[in-house]
């Protein structure tokens, strides 16, 4: 149940008794300031109003307006004032905002609430103060730019380093490899040549196969 909707005082009174049902001391200390404070339940239950159910209907239901206009009003007079200065301040407003009214009768041509002095300062300040902070964001962007570009180029650096070891590094492998095999070719002709490796003769008979020893004894007068 939603006592804010309560249609007549029947409703209202088995709110009342609901309410007392609950045995919740917190929510009945609640209930009980709204009640002995006669004013408030006619300010939130329609049905307990005397204003005219028209004049309810288009009313907020809740305080912005008024907080609003507080704000408004604050803002164009000032804060912290003497009592004398206050009524001073505000009465500059009230003629401020007649005259206003007035031209906007006059030319038909109704007053831009955002573009009063008040409004058109704090614009600029605004403003003012996203520049300087964009050129700071931009700045430390800049600063950021420049130490990867710097990072960048001592990798590139670094890598260029890198790769002419490893190159240099291939050329020496190879020409070890190249040397190592050079060795082992004259090492194999030097134990041929000193009679080490025996090396088997082809014969000049028919009968004899190809890289065999031949067995054929030769005549005397050959020898």
């Amino acid at each position: 149940m939603e006592f804010p909707y309560l249609k007549d005082d029947e409703q209202l009174a088995e709110f009342d008794t609901w309410i007392q049902g609950l045995d919740n001391p917190h929510v009945s200390a609640w209930w009980k300031h709204k009640r002995v404070n006669k004013w408030i339940l006619p300010t939130i239950i329609q049905s307990q109003s005397k204003m005219d159910p028209s004049d309810w209907t288009i009313t907020k239901s809740t305080t912005n307006i008024g907080e609003g206009q507080h704000y408004w009003t604050r803002k164009n007079t000032g804060e912290k004032l003497s009592l004398v200065a206050s009524i001073v301040e505000a009465r500059k407003v009230d003629f401020r905002v007649a005259a206003e009214i007035k031209a906007a009768r006059t030319t038909g041509v109704l007053g831009n609430n955002r573009n009063s002095a008040f409004d058109r300062m704090k614009n600029s300040s605004r403003r003012a103060n996203t520049a300087i902070a964009k050129q700071q964001v931009n700045q430390e962007q800049n600063v950021e730019i420049q130490r990867l570009q710097q990072e960048i180029e001592e990798h590139t650096k670094a890598k260029k380093d890198s790769d002419t070891r490893i190159k240099q590094a291939r050329q020496a492998l190879a020409l070890t490899r190249s040397d190592g095999k050079s060795r082992s070719r004259s090492s194999r002709a030097e134990s041929s040549s000193s009679g080490r490796v025996r090396v088997a003769g082809l014969s000049q008979d028919k009968g004899t196969t190809t890289g065999e020893l031949s067995t054929h004894t030769l005549p005397k007068s050959r020898i």
